[in-house]
């Protein structure tokens, strides 16, 4: 039941994203009055993303960083 709920999700997130993504560019297009302005802050999400999605889950389940609770565990 929940991987068909999983599965739909993800579907409906992808679409999303994908019909989201060219309204954003325009609707900022439009504000900044130039892709060359719009651009960079589009870019700063993408890699702003890429890399907390890359970070996660790399962390050892043992280890506690970035959470301060580490004096306690000692």
């Amino acid at each position: 039941m929940w991987s068909d709920f999983n599965k739909a999700n993800h579907e409906a997130m992808i679409t999303a994203e994908l019909f989201s993504w060219p309204v954003t560019l325009a609707i900022m297009v439009l504000a900044f009055g130039s892709l060359v302005a719009a651009g960079p802050p589009l870019l700063l999400t993408v890699a702003g993303l890429v890399a907390s999605a890359g970070g996660y889950g790399r962390w050892p389940s043992g280890s506690c960083w970035p959470s301060a609770s580490c004096s306690s565990r000692r």
